[in-house]
């Protein structure tokens, strides 16, 4: 069985035992107050040691969870405390319908198929069931007239705002990503998102973020401070055909356990500077075309692109990035991925 670190709380941290198959089933435990109340459903197991340094609190979202290591589901919002069984279905159900009870509001259960196929609870009114012919996914419901809260126990945010259709500006404040490890084609090809704020986000978690913002084509600002990027494996295409985008500062994110970094910017033709200051992929095995036909190009705020396991994309890295300093079209490759004091296309970041 594979033990992951996943949920943690004020720089504390506990294990996740997913699957535990020898668990002893019991109905779901509800507390109001401190108080237990066991009918209508039996707990079994006896209590559950639940300390401050294994949870995860949000103060805005207004719940704190924590995944036990015998598949347990502990959870609050505001002073009433849930505990579900996730292996048991009638479990499921009796802890569903007193949510709904409790709260006045409509979730459903559902099972994801990306991140660690967790059971999650989510608000019928914000998200709905979408397939995108590879997986089911859950999708934010675009004209909700609600700022979006994640689901209780997602870790994945595969193209929960994709194909956005409504000119406006969403609030992510409420927003909790720190249990968050998938952001595959979260806001893919959504073109009606001109600015995004992203800065409340936690990343600590996070492994891929392939085509996060592909074909966002609208996009002229996104503000990513807050992001880390240092647990990340896969961030290929993440700005691809962001037409409009003309700066990225990118100073917090790092690259050093990525290992497929390509077609990063490509596409992004109005892209004048991004700053890469603290960008290492030193264990990048793919770097296909990163910053191919950027040709408004000019600035890259970048240093120490040593990477010495490239297998693909030592070719075209470059391609078509004509407004670089001193740019030949007879040199293109990732060699040319260090500063123009060394002979390449980089601007150091001592320049900024």
């Amino acid at each position: 069985m594979e033990r992951m670190n996943l949920f943690g709380g004020n720089d504390k941290s506990s294990e996740a035992l997913f699957n535990d198959a020898g668990a002893k089933s019991y109905k779901a435990l509800f507390t109001n107050n401190g108080e237990s109340s066991e009918a209508p459903f039996k707990y079994k197991q006896g209590k559950i040691n639940i300390t401050d340094d294994v949870i995860n609190e949000s103060a805005a979202n207004n719940y704190r969870i924590i995944l036990s290591s015998n598949n347990k589901l502990y959870f609050s919002i505001g002073d009433t405390k849930y505990i579900v069984d996730l292996s048991d279905e009638d479990a499921r159900k009796e802890c569903r319908l007193k949510l709904n009870e409790d709260t006045g509001r409509d979730f459903n259960w559902f099972r994801e198929e990306t991140g660690l196929n967790n059971w999650v609870l989510y608000d019928s009114k914000m998200y709905t069931v979408e397939h995108d012919g590879n997986y089911l996914f859950l999708h934010y419901i675009e004209d909700c007239g609600k700022d979006p809260i994640i689901p209780i126990n997602a870790s994945s945010c595969y193209r929960m705002f994709s194909n956005y259709k409504i000119l406006t500006e969403l609030d992510f404040n409420s927003f909790s990503t720190v249990n968050i490890i998938i952001m595959d084609y979260m806001f893919v090809d959504s073109l009606y998102f001109e600015y995004l704020d992203l800065s409340s986000f936690n990343t600590k978690n996070l492994r891929t973020m392939n085509y996060m913002f592909s074909g966002c084509t609208y996009l002229l600002s996104v503000k990513l401070d807050s992001f880390d990027t240092s647990n990340v494996d896969l961030m290929e295409g993440v700005f691809e055909h962001c037409t409009e985008i003309r700066e990225l500062d990118l100073n917090s994110f790092s690259a050093t356990h990525a290992i497929n970094v390509g077609k990063m910017f490509a596409y992004c033709t109005n892209l004048r500077k991004v700053n890469l200051s603290r960008f290492n992929p030193r264990y990048a095995i793919d770097a296909t075309g990163m910053f191919f036909r950027c040709e408004n190009l000019m600035d890259i705020y970048a240093y120490n692109f040593i990477m010495p396991r490239l297998l693909f994309g030592r070719t075209g890295f470059f391609f078509g990035c004509v407004s670089l300093p001193s740019f030949s079209p007879e040199n293109t490759g990732s060699s040319m991925a260090r500063t123009v004091e060394d002979g390449g296309y980089f601007t150091s970041p001592s320049d900024l």
